[in-house]
């Protein structure tokens, strides 16, 4: 029995557009790091990036694992500043492809805000990975 074209296009465009059905190649996730909160910026492919969300350590580490079922692939990045490395290698360790960039003003001559800083950092992490090394500067992580 043949399927109605209409039917087939309507179940091909819900499998692109539900990611718990279709894998992502690449996730990216821009991390704004602070002591107590984290906002998450996450872009999968070559989407839109989605707005940010504040996670605590243990939901962020919760929310990154939960990723990695959703796409081949998993990146992340944060600025380095004075909670040193231990995120990244808490999300190392998970299987997340982490970098750690060099601190810079995001949004010249405004106020620094952290969601905004989120999506910028998504952003300039995915065009790195593409191949656009000029977008991020990063840090050489020592030893534990």
């Amino acid at each position: 029995m043949k399927k109605n074209p209409s039917t087939a296009l309507t179940e091909e465009v819900s499998l692109k557009n539900d990611p718990k059905r279709t894998k992502a190649k690449q996730i990216f996730l821009g991390i704004d790091a602070h002591l107590k909160s984290y906002e998450v910026a996450i872009k999968r492919d070559n989407g839109a990036i989605q707005p940010a969300q504040r996670f605590g350590l243990e939901q962020l580490l919760l929310f990154g694992h939960k990723q990695l079922q959703y796409a081949e692939e998993v990146y992340a990045v944060y600025e380095a500043g004075p909670l040193g490395y231990a995120l990244y290698r808490q999300l190392k360790q998970l299987g997340i492809k982490v970098y750690v960039s060099a601190p810079e003003c995001l949004e010249e001559g405004k106020r620094k805000t952290n969601k905004p800083d989120a999506r910028k950092l998504a952003s300039r992490l995915y065009s790195y990975v593409q191949g656009d090394r000029e977008m991020m500067r990063v840090v050489w992580i020592p030893s534990p």
